[in-house]
């Protein structure tokens, strides 16, 4: 029972991370990161024009995945895993829009092109 929670809590933890990392992504966070090194949450907002508060949300899921760590100043740092956001696909944000109703229903191997990656 308790590795079924654990798989079922991953996957809940994958649903938020996944958005999350490809803005953070596409907004150049990474880069930034890997270009000036450490900078606290107000440098890295300014810097980026993004909202401080969400960033702060943004960073703190980051961190708890091991892709960034916050030294005792606040200031944040790319971890060696931050590699592994390179991974996530753009397309995969079309699994955000499956019907599982119908998949479930029609029986429908739809997810196929998915599973096969």
């Amino acid at each position: 029972m308790m590795r079924m929670m654990e798989t079922i809590n991953r996957y809940c933890h994958g649903y938020v991370a996944v958005p999350v990392t490809l803005a953070c992504k596409a907004r150049g966070l990474f880069q930034l990161l890997e270009k000036e090194g450490a900078l606290d949450a107000r440098a890295i907002a300014q810097r980026l024009k993004a909202n401080e508060g969400h960033l702060r949300v943004a960073l703190r899921l980051l961190e708890s995945l091991g892709w960034l760590s916050c030294n005792q100043s606040a200031e944040y740092t790319l971890t060696p895993a931050t590699q592994l956001h390179r991974k996530v696909p753009e397309a995969i944000l079309e699994l955000y829009q499956f019907s599982f109703e119908h998949y479930l229903n029609s029986g429908e191997l739809t997810l196929q092109p998915w599973f096969d990656k």
